[in-house]
């Protein structure tokens, strides 16, 4: 597949809600509170230590405690892959991956949650786009290995399809690439939900469909790694 074809594909489906979850379903969001933002600096590096809006989405499917708003802590580390970015009609492109991720209760009156797992993982593989002042990261297994791991959801409940979509906006200063083919610094503000497709109950048909989409973003990784 040549690089403009799995960009374009990249382009699209990062245009798509919800289109790289396939038969995940979303279990979990967070909100970006503040005050310290997410932030790129000029060797790839991001991360992000903060306060979030973290809860759990009711789905028949995954085995949550509840759906109420849960104040907590978020931190963040990944990287970019250093000369691999990309511009395809104004939306700069450039894969990486996220070493870890948690999101951990913060607030002592909020029991049983308070200084536990809320939600935490990493991913072999990220897609950061975006155009003028905002953009995301995203994440998807498979083609790439995410996981997850909770005080309160059990390892089955997050299956063999898993995925995350965290949107980043007022970014400052917009999204530009360097001579380097990086995307240049910037800092922005932050939210997220994650999607994942449980273990199926015993007798249960679960036929995991192949994505296309998916393809496009581990090749466009491949090409320019």
């Amino acid at each position: 597949m040549k690089l403009g074809r799995c960009v374009a594909g990249a382009v699209l489906a990062l245009g798509l809600a919800g289109g790289m979850k396939a038969n995940a379903a979303t279990f979990a969001s967070f909100s970006f509170v503040g005050p310290t933002k997410f932030s790129l600096n000029g060797a790839g590096v991001f991360s992000v230590s903060t306060v979030v809006n973290f809860n759990y989405v009711a789905n028949v499917d995954v085995a949550v405690p509840d759906t109420l708003v849960h104040s907590a802590d978020l931190v963040i580390l990944g990287s970019l892959t250093p000369g691999t970015g990309v511009s395809v009609l104004g939306t700069k492109l450039q894969p990486g991956s996220v070493a870890s991720f948690s999101i951990t209760g913060n607030d002592a009156g909020d029991l049983p949650y308070f200084g536990f797992n809320l939600l935490s993982g990493s991913s072999s593989g990220i897609i950061m786009a975006g155009s003028a002042a905002s953009g995301g990261i995203n994440t998807t297994q498979p083609p790439d290995s995410v996981a997850f791991t909770s005080d309160f959801i059990l390892p089955s409940g997050f299956g063999n399809e898993r995925s995350w979509s965290w949107s980043l906006t007022d970014v400052s200063p917009v999204f530009a690439l360097t001579g380097a083919l990086n995307i240049r610094a910037f800092d922005s503000s932050i939210s997220g939900v994650f999607a994942a497709s449980p273990v199926p109950e015993p007798g249960t048909m679960a036929m995991l469909v192949g994505m296309g989409v998916a393809g496009s973003l581990v090749a466009l990784r491949r090409k320019r790694a």
